[in-house]
C-alpha cells in the first residue's frame, strides 16, 4: 500500500517556524512538531582537509520521500527545491548557522549546542553555477550543502569512524499532505501530478513506485519533458523542467459563440 505524502511547508511570517540548529546524526527522527531531517540513507560525511578537520555533506535533499512514522501515523516527508531556499535563507538570517547539537539533543527544550564545530560554508547546487559536488555527483539539484571545521576531537573522530554519519535539520516546521492527481490525456494515457492541475506543480509520466535494487530501495518517478500537453478535457499544460508553469482551459461553448457573435 502506497504511504501518504506529506511535504514541509515553511511560513516565513511565522516566528516560531525555522531552522533551530544543525544536528551531526547517525539515526534521524521526528517526533511531535519538531521536524528532524535528514537524508534516507546514511551518507558518509566527505573530509576535503582531515588533518584540519574541514568536511562537507548535504543537509536537505529535494524531493526525496523519508519514511516517518508519528504516533503510529505513517507517512512518507519531503521537501521541496523552493522551500529548501526558504530555509537556507532563514537559517542565514537568524545567524543559527553555529548553533549545532549531536543527535538532536535538547536542554529545556532548546538544542543543547556543542562546541568545536563551525559552519563556514553553505551551498545550493543550481543549474548556472555548481550543478554537482565532487562526491555527491548523484543529488539532484537544489541539494544544500554545508561544510564545516571541526576542532573538537571527540567530535572528528566520531564522524571518521561513522557514528556521525552526516547533517540533519533540527527544526519546527508545519506539514501539508500531498494528493497525487491522475490526469487523462490522448489515446487513454494518464500522467500524474503531484498536487493540483496549477502551476508549481510537478507532472510525472508514471505513478511513482518503490522498487528493490541490491537490497537498496529506490523511488522511480520520470518527469514529463514536454513543453506543452493537452488534457483530455481540453485543457493545456505549458511546462518547464517538468514543472507547471501555466494552466489554459477550454473556453466554453457559450463564451465562444459570443466572441464569434461579437464579429457578425
Amino acid at each position: 500500500m502506497e504511504l501518504p505524502l506529506k511535504e514541509i511547508v515553511f511560513n516565513e511570517g511565522d516566528p516560531k517556524l525555522g531552522v533551530l540548529a544543525l544536528s551531526l546524526v547517525k539515526d534521524p527522527a521526528i517526533r511531535q512538531t519538531k521536524v528532524y531531517f535528514s537524508a534516507q540513507k546514511p551518507m558518509k560525511i566527505i573530509f576535503s582537509d582531515e588533518e584540519k578537520g574541514i568536511f562537507f555533506a548535504p543537509a536537505l535533499i529535494p524531493d526525496m520521500k523519508i519514511y516517518r512514522n508519528q504516533d503510529g501515523e505513517e507517512f512518507n516527508l519531503t521537501v521541496s527545491r523552493d522551500t529548501i531556499l526558504k530555509i537556507a535563507v532563514d537559517h542565514a538570517k537568524n545567524n543559527r548557522a553555529n548553533e549545532i547539537n549531536l543527535e538532536h539533543k535538547e536542554i529545556g527544550n532548546k538544542p543543547d549546542v556543542v562546541n568545536g564545530v563551525t559552519i563556514f560554508q553553505a551551498l545550493l547546487t543550481d543549474e548556472h553555477t555548481v550543478p554537482q559536488v565532487k562526491g555527491y555527483e548523484d543529488l539532484p539539484l537544489g541539494t544544500l550543502f554545508y561544510g564545516a571545521m571541526v576542532t573538537n576531537p571527540q567530535i572528528k573522530q566520531g564522524i571518521k569512524d561513522g557514528t556521525f554519519t552526516g547533517w540533519s535539520i533540527h527544526a519546527m516546521f508545519e506539514s501539508r499532505a500531498v494528493k497525487l492527481t491522475e490526469v487523462k490525456v490522448a489515446q487513454d494515457n494518464s500522467l500524474f501530478i503531484d498536487g493540483e492541475i496549477a502551476p508549481g506543480s510537478l507532472v510525472y509520466s508514471n505513478r511513482p513506485s518503490i522498487s528493490l535494487i541490491n537490497g537498496i530501495k529506490s523511488e522511480i518517478k520520470n518527469l514529463v519533458w514536454e513543453n506543452q500537453i493537452a488534457l483530455e478535457d481540453g485543457t493545456v499544460l505549458t511546462l518547464v523542467d517538468g514543472k507547471i508553469v501555466e494552466v489554459n482551459k477550454p473556453m466554453a461553448a457559450t463564451e465562444l459563440a459570443k466572441i464569434l457573435n461579437s464579429y457578425k
